[in-house]
């Protein structure tokens, strides 16, 4: 099983565990014996009024970040590919009877939150393994059996699914703000791969997003929000974009035990075959293009659109392009939000389309071969 980077270090250097340095040097010890519970804490990252960047993923990671209403937005560019599916490091694999050391390959998700930050953490009110749970003693110093970042992990527990038990309204609340936290951001989250594909990353966003790949958007899930009437988020390509590929050349080269690699992200993801109902497995990202709130959400591809509409996830993910209102949030409208799904377009000289504003399509022109035509409305754009 992948573990986020925090965590891991707990388990070689804290944990009480003859494999653990603590084990010989207490006092670097944990007092705790399981890790587990840190896992969601591990991935915060604390808050900042300056801009989170990254100049590429370099390796597969879960960020969770914490919300802010006056954060500047995750920029992550590259001047080559975006690739969020990578090594992460080195486990065993069985195969046809014997074990051997091969590469783990991780995918990245990145949640930019609005949960209400004041039910967390701050050093105003930090946790306190006493006041959560009263005082203990000897036994139960080592081994907590109730978890004191309960809260935080349901603040945090994004999936993009809204049905089932994620159509609770107490796990709506808890991953949701009731006043959106991100109303007066104007500028987006962004998503560059300036000279290649965009693949292997689950984004949750609580605000608008321009997702933008010279070549390919592929392998990825995206669950967006706005929080605005006016908001336009932008998926764009300068090729195809195909969410849900479980044969991209990525994945393929990462699930290849005969090349010494294998994906090892938590769990995977059950479908169902179309008409039969007999479930599958797939290790692909769900591929969801997902927009709840209102706006107006732009797909643009240069060559194809694939729309989604292959086996859906039991936990109803897994649908393609959809817009859903107030499915996942319940402070927002009830009305969702509009779709422009276009192929054949690109930039208005090369390469992908910054939204229809500036893409290859003529509005002017076309508007002028019109009889008795009328003047355009002003278009949207994403500023």
């Amino acid at each position: 099983m992948a573990l986020p980077l925090l965590e891991a270090v707990y388990r070689q250097s804290s944990a009480l565990s003859p494999e653990a340095a603590g084990y010989f040097r207490p006092w670097l010890r944990l007092a705790e014996t399981d890790t587990a519970m840190f896992r969601t804490a591990g991935t915060v990252a604390l808050p900042t009024s300056n801009p989170l960047r990254s100049a590429a993923t370099s390796n597969g990671w879960l960020l969770n970040l914490f919300p802010v209403p006056t954060r500047r937005l995750w920029n992550s560019l590259s001047s080559g590919a975006l690739n969020g599916l990578n090594p992460s490091g080195v486990t065993t694999a069985s195969s046809s009877g014997s074990s051997q050391q091969v590469t783990a390959w991780t995918a990245t998700a990145i949640n930019l939150s609005d949960a209400n930050p004041a039910s967390m953490a701050s050093p105003a009110s930090p946790y306190s393994i006493q006041a959560a749970l009263g005082a203990r003693d000897g036994l139960t110093l080592r081994d907590t059996t109730l978890n004191p970042f309960a809260n935080l992990n349901a603040s945090f527990n994004e999936t993009g699914s809204f049905t089932g038990q994620a159509a609770a309204i107490d796990v709506k609340s808890a991953l949701h703000n009731s006043s959106p936290l991100h109303t007066s951001n104007k500028n987006p989250l962004l998503l560059y791969a300036a000279g290649g594909d965009l693949s292997g990353v689950t984004l949750y966003s609580a605000t608008k997003v321009q997702a933008i790949a010279e070549r390919d958007i592929t392998d990825i899930a995206f669950y967006l929000q706005h929080t605005g009437e006016k908001d336009v988020s932008i998926v764009s390509a300068g090729r195809d974009i195909i969410p849900f590929n479980e044969n991209s050349a990525r994945r393929s080269t990462a699930a290849d035990l005969s090349l010494g690699n294998v994906i090892v992200d938590e769990g995977m993801n059950t479908v169902v075959k179309d008409g039969s109902g007999k479930p599958v497995q797939t290790k692909a990202l769900p591929g969801d293009i997902q927009i709840g709130g209102r706006g107006l959400l732009e797909v643009l591809a240069g060559r194809n659109v694939d729309l989604g509409t292959g086996p859906n996830l039991e936990d109803g993910r897994g649908k393609g392009i959809t817009s859903i209102g107030r499915s996942r949030n319940p402070f927002l409208p009830f009305e969702g939000a509009e779709l422009v799904i276009l192929a054949g377009v690109g930039g208005a000289t090369e390469g992908p389309a910054i939204g229809l504003s500036k893409s290859s399509l003529n509005f002017t022109g076309l508007a002028a071969t019109e009889p008795n035509s009328k003047p355009l409305p002003p278009s949207r754009t994403s500023s």
